[in-house]
């Protein structure tokens, strides 16, 4: 398994590949980025080396990745298939790259979802604008395409602007901050990921605006969870990264003693797995924790 950088997301995703080895009496390589500088050309880079070093290996059944990139990495999943390995992608897609099938949340019809809960919070009228860490990451992408086609529906929601900030945190600020200051009459913001939920979050209690503009966004850590008690961010969509982790390796696993053809039998057509969502509001905040506790998920917050 092929991972990007490491946060608690990732913590709680590789908790659930450790449970599934635990019962399954079995042991998954998981890799992570070694650099020291985790930037999005550096963690694409060591993923498409080492997709290509398997291909020529050819010495694993099966792979799994979460490509950061998905156009620059689709290629070298294609040489993977092609090498004669299965291959899976979990949490980010590359659909058009000849991967078996994805593992993860469904992310046009979760960008979707928020999409209406935003629209019902603001009495469907005013601006809404969107925050994002990259353009280039599949599930960014799907996200925001979920998000915008189901604003479109709404004649007095006006979609004003999609800032990225290039999966760096200060470039993430001072976009989040440059939105906020550019559209001071906004009704929301849309943060697509973890890394710009943060971000604007903190652009909006810097501008005084916690009262002005709600905050509807992904992920949930410890500094989003804050975030959500002191107010700048209203709703959170949570991934289900321990269900990722576990039914990736369970599928590996399967994989392995049965083969590829009878694993594909269990597929959906569509060839994506849905692992769910949870929405997460103050209110709510508490029970969440208490459904983390029940699968022995680390809780820091």
């Amino acid at each position: 398994m092929l991972q990007g950088t490491f946060d608690s997301y990732w913590r709680d995703l590789e908790t659930g590949v450790r449970t599934a080895e635990t019962r399954l009496n079995t042991q998954v390589d998981f890799l992570s980025f070694p650099g020291e500088i985790p930037s999005e050309k550096n963690i694409t880079q060591w993923q498409n080396q080492t997709l290509e070093r398997f291909s020529a290996e050819k010495n694993r059944n099966a792979v799994a990745v979460a490509p950061l990139n998905h156009s620059e990495t689709t290629p070298f999943i294609k040489k993977l298939v092609a090498s004669g390995a299965a291959c899976i992608t979990f949490d980010t897609d590359a659909p058009d790259s000849g991967r078996h099938f994805f593992v993860g949340t469904n992310n046009h019809l979760a960008g979707s979802s928020c999409a209406y809960k935003t629209a019902q919070l603001i009495d469907f009228k005013g601006k809404v604008a969107i925050h994002t860490p990259t353009l280039l990451t599949h599930s960014c992408a799907e996200r925001i395409r979920g998000f915008s086609e189901t604003l479109k529906r709404y004649d007095a929601i006006q979609l004003v602007k999609t800032e990225t900030g290039e999966e760096n945190p200060d470039k993430l600020f001072e976009s989040a901050k440059r939105c906020i200051a550019h559209h001071q009459d906004l009704s929301a913001l849309f943060a697509v990921s973890g890394t710009s939920a943060k971000a604007c979050a903190r652009a909006i209690l810097d501008s005084h605006l916690s009262d002005k503009i709600l905050l509807v966004c992904f992920d949930i850590d410890a500094e989003i969870a804050a975030s959500l008690m002191n107010g700048s961010i209203f709703m959170t969509t949570a991934q289900r990264p321990h269900t990722i982790g576990y039914r990736v390796t369970d599928y590996l696993y399967r994989i392995e003693k049965t083969g590829l053809d009878n694993v594909m039998r269990t597929i959906p057509p569509s060839r994506l797995v849905d692992t769910g969502t949870r929405i997460v509001t103050l209110k709510t905040l508490d029970s969440y924790r208490e459904s983390l506790k029940g699968l022995g998920i680390p809780i820091d917050f």
